[in-house]
């Protein structure tokens, strides 16, 4: 399966944000805020997923009012990038946001912001383990004999932690001088396609996420046999779903039980499937202590 980073399904989950009154017999029509960055989604434009957003939206009003908890306007905004975001996200028109993890620890994790929620593409875990991998006749297997060579970087993978922690560690293995002569190509195929391009010798090393690998291993049982895996990543989440701090706990708790258990059905598990997720699990800040030492290596050698 190809990984995604649609976290931005998620930024749905949290239009629906009311200021809760001390009863709820009473309860107040606020507006909320909240924005989604459609670039975290691999191939799908702008307008696409502004148009996933409606669908989406109808969906959770429904679940919300069947519920009889809420009673709400709101103002949801889909951005091109996080840079088009920065300013809504500083003044504090938006208070809930999709954000990629190498994003959350540049600019977020030491302010007040919250990760809570994360989409899940696999069925028992949240978290994405990267592989490289080359062909069974090459013999330069470990970074360090690297140098020179030409990796191939899916489309889906280059904003990913996988990129981040593949970058890091051939520059701590080979040094500054030998890492500049690695051509990490970046790809306009996906992960399946590179894939096929290494089984086929078309390619001498790929970048693929470990739930890829094993479902075209499924589908292609030769592929074990020409490929190997010369290194596998620690597990990691690509993107989280972000809170500010001092928001309705009742609500935001209300919000997690609605998405955790939106696979439970059959409209659930359609939506989920647009956007490539088996579910969507909440999350607490020590999920991101793997992908926190990586970003921190990647930080020491390039920034």
């Amino acid at each position: 399966m190809i990984l995604y980073k649609p976290f931005f399904l998620l930024l749905i989950l949290l239009l629906f944000e009311p200021v809760i009154a001390q009863s709820n017999e009473t309860l107040n029509k606020d507006i909320v805020r909240l924005g989604g960055i459609a670039d975290m989604v691999d191939g799908v434009e702008l307008k696409d997923a502004e148009a996933a957003f409606k669908i989406l939206t109808n969906s959770f009003v429904k679940r919300l009012k069947e519920q009889k908890i809420y009673d709400f306007n709101f103002e949801g905004k889909m951005y091109s990038d996080l840079n088009s975001m920065q300013k809504d996200i500083e003044n504090g028109y938006i208070q809930y946001f999709n954000v990629s993890s190498y994003d959350y620890f540049r600019f977020y994790h030491r302010k007040e912001f919250v990760p809570f929620l994360s989409g899940m593409h696999h069925p028992s875990e949240n978290s994405v383990h990267y592989l490289l991998v080359t062909s069974l006749k090459n013999q330069k297997i470990e970074l360090k004999q690297l140098s020179n060579q030409k990796i191939s970087i899916p489309r889906s993978i280059q904003k990913s932690v996988g990129f981040y922690w593949l970058k890091a560690n051939l520059r701590n293995e080979l040094g500054a001088k030998l890492y500049k002569t690695i051509n990490l190509q970046l790809s306009s195929q996906s992960e399946n396609e590179d894939l096929l391009s290494l089984f086929f010798g078309k390619t001498d090393y790929v970048i693929i996420s470990e739930g890829t690998f094993n479902v075209a291993c499924e589908l292609n049982p030769s592929i074990k046999s020409k490929v190997r895996i010369i290194k596998k990543s620690e597990g990691f989440l690509n993107g989280v779903f972000v809170y500010k701090q001092g928001l309705n706990s009742q609500t935001i708790t209300a919000i997690q039980d609605i998405a955790v258990n939106l696979h439970n059905d059959t409209n659930g598990k359609q939506i989920l499937s647009l956007f490539k997720m088996y579910k969507i699990s909440t999350v607490k800040k020590e999920q991101l202590d793997e992908t926190e030492k990586v970003i921190n290596l990647y930080n020491k050698f390039f920034n």
